[in-house]
């Protein structure tokens, strides 16, 4: 279902330090912004586009053990894709409208240097798929898999850091 996705993300992505810039600290990361999600086959509709717009956002809790790693849990919310196409022989007027979104729920470990981060989540992903005519119908099914992230952020105040994220 989730096949291949190429999450691009650029956005303001917010650090905000809980503790004194010291190696054992706890941060919160708060990212959102515009995603693009690349299929290799997309079966249904017919003619669907390969590349889809949509959005996200992800909260981060980060526990720093040293000075370079983190670790912690990454949780948010993506829509994959939104599609409304013409059926000929539906029910309504002809225009199905369907959805899949995700909600990541993953394990992060993360390297921070010089304003730079690289990290990877792993974990499972909720994900949900909709589809509406006369009715609606939910499927939710839990998938597994991974996210990787590259940021730069630049520290705007003492504990708050804005940024491009690529994910």
């Amino acid at each position: 279902m989730l096949s291949v996705l190429f999450l691009w993300h650029d956005a303001l992505a917010q650090s905000l330090d809980l503790t004194a810039p010291e190696p054992y600290r706890i941060e919160a990361h708060i990212e959102a912004g515009p995603m693009i999600s690349e299929f290799r086959k997309r079966g249904l509709p017919q003619d669907a586009a390969l590349t889809t717009v949509g959005y996200n956002g992800f909260v981060r809790l980060m526990w720093h053990p040293d000075y370079m790693v983190a670790v912690g849990v990454l949780s948010g919310y993506e829509l994959i894709v939104a599609d409304r196409y013409y059926v000929p022989d539906s029910l309504t007027d002809g225009w199905i409208h369907s959805s899949l979104t995700a909600i990541p729920m993953m394990f992060d470990v993360s390297i921070q240097q010089f304003g730079f981060e690289f990290g990877l989540g792993l974990g499972g992903y909720f994900a949900t798929s909709t589809i509406q005519d006369l009715t609606i119908a939910h499927g939710t099914r839990l998938e597994f898999g991974g996210i990787a992230h590259l940021w730069y952020r630049w520290e705007i105040s003492k504990g708050l850091t804005v940024g491009p994220d690529l994910f």
